[in-house]
């Protein structure tokens, strides 16, 4: 496990994009349970929104281990199953290792792809997406047929996936959001092929979007899953001071600045410790200040990371709740969350 408390160089400032390297703070652990379950399940790794699981994914692809071969894929945007498909499709025909299985996958595909009107992806030249068959289960079954021929492991990281099946559901159908989960599973249980994997990444509140489409919980029941946590207490600790001294300049940090930080901010996730990192160093610059002080910090967190200014770090958790949960529930959540955040408790009773 990398010391990371003794990287000099420390991590950088990374909100808006995936961190990598020295960026990438710890979650071995997590990466390396994640590892060891592949090799008999699948997985869904479930997290709330900004706690990490797109660059814990992204750590795996880039460093995979057991011989595997990864391909990653966000398919949050995605509309329907025939975007899924060529989404996978695209993903094998632009690496580079798969040249002589692409060759062999041509060969196989032309069977079931005749039928594609424009022919633009990679070196096959390929369009699943225009491909005016209804029936996209023929073509996908005849697709990950052709996976089963390949001679090694494959993981398939996608993340996003209940993003995914509320659009299908929003611009087909609930039906046919229900067919692609069956066939999902399907696919995931098919001894045909039991050279792939997949780690599914997806926020927290699955049950309310299956509920939302019409889905039944066994259509995910064969997925291990493994809930993606903040740091602990001592991960924390040395992540703050490593982003201190790195972003702050600071040669020491006085112990009782990191205690504020995590008191402040609450669950020491790294997303939320980077923004009031961020806020409380530039309000010290602003004030001339040369070193943090509970007072700046206080500030910076009621003033900036909680004003108007940083709306667009948390809106998405409040728009969420209307794409998760029905009209009446919607409105509870929200009831209890605007009283939460005026008081700083719910006691249940209004």
């Amino acid at each position: 496990m990398v010391d990371h408390a003794n990287n000099d160089e420390g991590p950088s400032f990374v909100i808006a994009n995936l961190p990598r390297g020295r960026n990438m703070w710890d979650r071995d652990f997590e990466v390396e349970k994640i590892w060891k379950t592949l090799e008999n399940d699948n997985v869904l790794l479930t997290a709330c929104r900004r706690f990490g699981k797109t660059s814990i994914m992204n750590k795996m692809k880039e460093n995979p281990q057991d011989d595997f071969v990864c391909f990653m894929f966000n398919v949050q945007s995605m509309k329907s199953p025939h975007d899924f498909v060529a989404a996978l499709y695209e993903e094998i025909c632009d690496d580079g290792k798969f040249v002589s299985f692409i060759k062999k996958a041509k060969k196989i595909t032309k069977e079931f792809l005749g039928r594609l009107e424009k022919l633009k992806i990679s070196m096959l030249g390929i369009d699943l997406r225009e491909s005016k068959s209804s029936d996209w289960q023929d073509m996908a079954n005849k697709f990950v047929n052709v996976l089963s021929a390949y001679d090694g492991k494959l993981l398939f990281l996608t993340d996003e996936l209940l993003e995914f099946i509320l659009n299908i559901s929003k611009h087909h159908s609930e039906n046919e959001a229900c067919d692609f989960l069956n066939w999902f599973r399907e696919i995931r249980q098919s001894d045909k092929l039991s050279n792939i994997r997949w780690l599914i990444g997806g926020s927290i509140g699955i049950e309310h979007a299956l509920k939302k489409v019409g889905a039944k919980v066994h259509m995910i029941n064969d997925l291990s899953i493994i809930v993606l946590k903040p740091f602990s207490d001592k991960i924390g600790r040395e992540y703050v001071e490593a982003l201190l001294k790195k972003e702050g300049n600071f040669s020491t940090i006085p112990s009782g600045i990191v205690e504020k930080i995590l008191t402040t901010i609450g669950s020491p996730v790294p997303y939320f410790l980077q923004i009031l990192i961020k806020e409380s160093l530039n309000a010290m610059n602003e004030s001339g200040e040369s070193t943090l002080t509970d007072e700046i910090i206080e500030e910076a967190y009621h003033n900036n990371v909680l004003g108007p200014a940083s709306k667009t770090y948390f809106q998405h958790y409040y728009d969420r709740l209307s794409e998760y949960y029905d009209r009446d529930e919607e409105k509870i959540a929200k009831h209890i969350l605007r009283e939460t955040a005026r008081t700083g408790r719910y006691s249940g009773s209004q």
